[in-house]
């Protein structure tokens, strides 16, 4: 089984999320990709209540304000890269055409 998402925020209230699954067993079971699909859905909905009553506090532009484990590396880079790209201590990327 595999699954992509992506989540691509529109603005400060509002993301997109983009998600596919597949899976390389039991291709040949009558239905079952039909009752995987309802499984699913039934559970992005049992989600949804939750995850819009979620107020998040803002993000501390310290990092050492927060308690990492070592599955957090990739997150922590990201941010001290967009905090020193926000901060204009890195090179910025010039896109053809956008001059």
């Amino acid at each position: 089984m595999f699954t992509f998402a992506t989540f691509t925020p529109l603005d400060h209230e509002t993301t997109v999320i983009f998600s596919q699954i597949g899976r390389t067993f039991a291709k040949r079971v009558p239905f079952i990709g039909k009752y995987l699909s309802h499984f699913g859905l039934r559970v992005l909905k049992e989600d949804q209540l939750i995850v819009e009553g979620q107020h998040p506090r803002p993000i501390p532009e310290a990092l050492r304000m927060e308690a990492h484990v070592p599955s957090d590396g990739v997150q922590v880079r990201f941010r001290h890269r967009w905090y020193q790209f926000l901060k204009n201590e890195t090179e910025h990327l010039l896109v053809r055409g956008s001059e």
